[in-house]
């Protein structure tokens, strides 16, 4: 659970900091393909850890659905980005 979490975390944050880069350069930034695979990948890893919470030790469970919670704010944020 543990590397699946940073391995999604770590997706977050480079799709938003492309967007990011993007966006101050003033470029009109045509979102290929891999873009969307990665959400939709983000999307996907935070359904798998959802699931990972509930069957996770009692004592981490609050700790760890919160991380996920998070993860899910930011892929429907970036889902969000994309589609406007």
């Amino acid at each position: 659970m543990e590397t699946l979490y940073h391995q999604t975390n770590k997706l977050v944050q480079e799709t938003q900091y492309l967007c990011t880069q993007q966006y101050k350069r003033g470029v009109n930034y045509d979102y290929d393909h891999y873009d969307q695979d990665a959400i939709e990948n983000d999307i996907f890893n935070c359904e798998k850890l959802d699931i990972y919470c509930i069957k996770g030790p009692i004592t981490q469970r609050q700790n760890a659905k919160m991380g996920v919670d998070q993860l899910q704010y930011d892929s429907r944020h970036l889902t969000s980005a994309f589609n406007t």
